[in-house]
């Protein structure tokens, strides 16, 4: 199959409005969201496409996996490490000081494409009150289980018992 053509502009819709991703909708027509359109698209244009679909998939049910890329790319790029992007996966080979690896980017998602809203993540209670209490409760709990985990292991399982291998790039 050839591979297709790269967008040039990656906020011009590819697809039906009706198959837009809420959250690619929002960050599209929003005016609060124009210095985050305009940084996206500063980095995109510089992100290689090796099959041609990612502003497809970012405008679509692949909205917060795409993101997530474009993040690592800027992050990576800007951190001094060499990227290629040649083949569909995995999504970036990194090499730093000699040594490379490759990243796999994934996300957790809400199923059926929607848009995950903070009432979801607080059962229902945006409330001052319970924001307090899920940031003195559970956040802490969260940051001291992680810091717990080897930066060295192969494997690591995260909360929600997905499984992740790889090795940690050095720094």
């Amino acid at each position: 199959m050839p591979r297709k053509r790269k967008p040039s502009e990656l906020f011009v819709p590819l697809v039906p409005e009706a198959r837009l991703h809420p959250g690619f909708n929002h960050l599209r027509t929003s005016k609060a969201e124009e210095p985050a359109r305009l940084m996206m698209s500063e980095v995109y244009k510089d992100f290689p496409d090796p099959d041609g679909d990612f502003a497809e998939q970012f405008q679509t049910e692949g909205f917060n996996a795409r993101t997530f890329e474009l993040y690592l790319h800027a992050y990576l790029a800007s951190s001094g490490y060499g990227i290629r992007r040649q083949s569909p996966g995995p999504d970036f080979i990194a090499t730093h000081s000699g040594v490379s690896c490759a990243i796999e980017a994934t996300t957790t998602n809400p199923s059926g494409g929607s848009a995950l809203r903070l009432a979801d993540v607080l059962d229902g209670d945006m409330s001052g009150e319970a924001l307090e209490k899920k940031s003195t409760a559970s956040f802490p709990s969260d940051l001291e289980a992680q810091s717990n985990l080897s930066s060295t292991s192969d494997t690591m399982v995260s909360r929600t018992g997905s499984l992740t291998s790889g090795r940690v790039c050095p720094s």
